[in-house]
């Protein structure tokens, strides 16, 4: 039997070989169409069939950032079949779940799940996010109370690459990114703008005038 890839652990070590065996119906996402079985119940005797080893990624331990790049997607680990597809210019970091690399050990490719590959040329790797990313709820939308805001370009936002526009109140929500313990942190007010939600509110401020007393002028107060 000649493999074609092999999973490893954290540490390196083989716990198991894939092969194709079109007598099975292995359409599950993310397997390639390979069958995989235990390193413990095969004995290896000849050199595999690639020079890629494939890795599967811990969810949630490494990311790669494309620069809002249309990067091309590749639908096997060598990427020789272009699949036609392109990364959505929209947003820029992606969740890694398999990695190719070469006989020297060289990563020089990424699966972001159910394997659309990319090169590992096109992208570079981050660390990963401590936010996990969903989209806002429908017509939902922030206030900012007319004040610059800082604008990050990652849902973490570690990276300020501007400020809100201060003649505008109300924006517009398209994503939104949670801590581990599901609290909203960060906006997405469009395009990868990130703002954090302490700078934001949920209800609209509003300006109220209080009556005076006799002989005293009017006060304004902010209600929110």
């Amino acid at each position: 039997m000649n493999y074609t890839a092999t999973l490893q652990d954290n540490d390196g070590k083989v716990y198991a070989y894939g092969y194709q065996d079109t007598s099975i119906n292995n359409s599950n996402k993310g397997t390639d169409g390979l069958v995989y079985i235990l390193a413990t119940d095969v004995k290896t005797t000849t050199a595999p069939s690639t020079d890629l080893t494939i890795t599967v990624i811990r969810a949630g331990t490494l990311q790669v950032d494309s620069k809002n790049a249309a990067v091309k997607v590749y639908s096997d680990a060598a990427t020789t079949q272009d699949s036609g597809a392109k990364l959505d210019t929209q947003y820029n970091i992606w969740d890694v779940t398999r990695t190719a690399k070469d006989k020297d050990g060289k990563t020089v490719a990424y699966d972001l799940g159910n394997s659309q590959w990319v090169k590992a040329s096109d992208v570079s790797e981050v660390a990963a996010s401590k936010v996990t990313v969903s989209p806002a709820t429908k017509g939902q939308a922030v206030y900012s109370n007319f004040k610059g805001a800082t604008i990050y370009s990652d849902a973490d936002t570690t990276k300020a690459n501007g400020t809100l526009n201060t003649s505008y109140d109300e924006w517009s929500t398209f994503q939104v990114a949670k801590d581990a313990s599901g609290n909203i942190v960060a906006y997405d007010l469009g395009s990868n703008q990130w703002v954090k939600a302490s700078d934001l509110s949920l209800i609209k401020t509003q300006a109220v005038l209080l009556m005076p007393t006799p002989g005293l002028l009017y006060t304004t107060v902010t209600v929110t």
